[in-house]
């Protein structure tokens, strides 16, 4: 079946368009509706790209670094004079002993021998009949605070009724003490005490050179002569811990 066009309107029905156009315009028609089609495609295209690009679907620009925040005091480590000052806030009295006593040893590495001075007598103040541990520790502050002569009253609290102790460590440094408060006479008696508990040959070095500078050289030589001849007998592990004093012991030979 045929369908004729509109009356007073000559041309042919164009499957291009809806509806019966002129013959001499559908070449045009076909045209303009081409670049529109592209267009809209062209459109479409753009459009999808944006917006997979916005979602994160294209090709990712670079990333924005984010600022960083600083640590907060819980997450970062805290120095040495906040620990000091939370220790304060402990409430159990055996775990504040401890945390001052490796406080007190930290600040005497760092060289703040009066902040260790303060943290040993805080710890001590707690402790009932008195801490030897912690008692050495104080002495050992006073000493590295250069205050010799509270060294000594320190270590005095815990010496036993013979006037000796009974920690090697406390016998030498009460005479280091007392050596350096220039008491020579109790000095010497500390390190004659010291040379009988004290292994190796520190204590018998500090006493040679003390009778040297008090005018018994003599006996000094002697005792600096029993030093080299003890190291240089010894297995090597021996002399390698006791290097210092037995280098010290062969110069004063040879002076």
């Amino acid at each position: 079946m045929s369908v004729k066009p509109p009356s007073g309107l000559p041309g042919v029905y164009d499957p291009w368009c809806l509806w019966f156009v002129p013959a001499f315009g559908n070449a045009r028609f076909k045209r303009i509706m081409s670049a529109g089609f592209l267009l809209a495609i062209a459109i479409l295209l753009v459009v999808g790209l944006w917006g997979m690009r916005k979602a994160g679907g294209g090709r990712a620009g670079p990333e924005r670094v984010p600022r960083p925040q600083p640590p907060r005091k819980e997450e970062r480590l805290l120095t040495l004079d906040e620990r000091i000052a939370e220790v304060g806030k402990e409430r159990d009295p055996a775990a504040a002993r401890a945390a001052r006593r490796r406080l007190a040893e930290q600040c005497i590495r760092a060289g703040r021998a009066a902040d260790a001075v303060k943290l040993y007598a805080a710890a001590l103040a707690g402790a009932r009949g008195g801490d030897p541990a912690l008692t050495f520790g104080l002495a050992h502050a006073h000493f590295e605070n250069r205050d010799y002569e509270q060294c000594a009253a320190t270590l005095d609290r815990v010496r036993q009724p013979d006037g000796r102790f009974k920690v090697p460590e406390m016998q030498l440094l009460y005479a280091r003490s007392l050596e350096a408060a220039s008491r020579f006479d109790a000095a010497k008696a500390a390190y004659a005490a010291a040379v009988e508990i004290c292994p190796g040959e520190e204590a018998r070095c500090r006493q040679a050179m003390l009778l040297r500078r008090s005018g018994e050289p003599e006996v000094a030589l002697e005792l600096f002569q029993a030093i080299v001849r003890s190291v240089a007998k010894a297995d090597p592990a021996y002399l390698r811990t006791q290097r210092e004093w037995f280098e010290i012991a062969k110069r004063e030979i040879g002076s």
